[in-house]
């Protein structure tokens, strides 16, 4: 069964419609007051309500459009809506990298030492990540296409969908082999190449085209 994360895209519609309603009727201020609410209460959900009640609550309540689908995309749309001024005020690249990695490393810790013993899988690291994220690439100047871009631009759709097929076939794989620890380690990488391959595969073949 590979089809349950693509919650995401039912989620995503929601937003959508969300985002229409919003911008219909001028209630950007209300989300703007509901944002950092929504954040709060999705990384409580998702990742630390175990050391507040002890109860270990369905992911499901974390992960949906109103308290991750909903705060990230605002995230998005405001980061994108000031752009100049983030770009006139805030920090060089190297300064936006630095701080990526201290909170990926931060992030991984948690991971590694298993502080928060529940299904949820949303950190307050993760709020910081997907913020420092969007201000660096509004701060990469990208004069040609080249073979990054059109993977984001052109593939992103698929690697989100497909990306769990490999996954789970490749972690079955190492597991009889027993070599689950060191796929663990090297997973993202793996997944990720193993996905665009596919991808490019089916592509030639004609049986997926061009989503832009």
């Amino acid at each position: 069964m590979v089809s349950y994360h693509l919650w995401y895209l039912h989620a995503y519609l929601y937003v959508l419609i969300i985002f229409w309603i919003v911008n219909k009727y001028n209630l950007y201020k209300l989300l703007l007051y509901a944002t950092p609410i929504l954040f709060i209460a999705g990384v409580y959900l998702g990742k630390y309500h175990g050391l507040i009640n002890g109860i270990d609550m369905p992911i499901q309540c974390s992960r949906n459009f109103l308290f991750t689908g909903l705060p990230y995309f605002t995230l998005g749309f405001l980061i994108r809506k000031n752009e100049a001024h983030i770009n006139r005020h805030i920090c060089k690249n190297i300064a936006i990298v630095g701080l990526i990695l201290f909170l990926v490393i931060g992030s991984i810790e948690e991971i590694a030492f298993d502080l928060y013993d529940n299904t949820g899988d949303l950190y307050i690291s993760t709020i910081f990540i997907s913020a420092t994220l969007f201000i660096l690439f509004l701060n990469i100047n990208c004069k040609e296409d080249n073979f990054i871009s059109r993977i984001g631009r052109e593939d992103c759709l698929y690697i989100y969908i497909l990306h769990v097929i490999i996954l789970n076939e490749i972690s079955s794989i190492m597991t009889k082999l027993g070599y689950e620890q060191l796929f663990l380690h090297t997973s993202i990488f793996i997944v990720l190449i193993l996905t665009v391959l596919l991808i490019k595969t089916l592509k030639k073949l004609q049986i997926i085209g061009k989503i832009i």
